[in-house]
């Protein structure tokens, strides 16, 4: 998908939607890259006899990295079904409402507030919690 949208030669793929769809790919594959792998390499690590110091470390930051892309991704997917929406309730206001800078601003505070929910685990939050706020 992202490759799609930096070789689109006509440009015809850079609509605000397939903005928030790229989010949602972003989020999904950093989630792939990051959260994944750390996970793996937290339960290989605490099935070995000598168990690192780190290991509680290695966790929050599996934790944090799996909570905010997915969170990311969640919230993209709603900006997505408001944007089809608004273009489907309202199309004579969908181009005025629905452009490119409105769309960045809102992937901008999709980010910052999906950081502010597993920016509770270093707090000493309850995982519990923070599980049921991502719900």
């Amino acid at each position: 998908m992202l490759i799609i949208l930096w070789k689109d030669p006509f440009k015809r793929f850079r609509t605000p939607p397939t903005f928030l769809i790229c989010g949602m790919v972003l989020a999904n594959f950093t989630s792939g890259l990051s959260a994944g792998p750390l996970f793996c390499y937290y339960v290989i690590s605490s099935c070995s006899a000598l168990r690192p110091p780190y290991l509680e470390l290695l966790w929050n930051a599996a934790s944090f990295m799996l909570y905010w892309t997915t969170s990311v991704s969640y919230f993209s997917m709603l900006g997505l079904s408001l944007c089809q929406y608004v273009g489907v309730k309202m199309p004579h206001k969908h181009s005025g409402l629905v452009t490119k800078k409105t769309t960045a601003s809102f992937l901008g505070i999709i980010t910052f507030i999906s950081f502010v929910k597993p920016g509770l685990l270093p707090l000493g939050v309850s995982p519990i919690i923070v599980e049921k706020l991502q719900l």
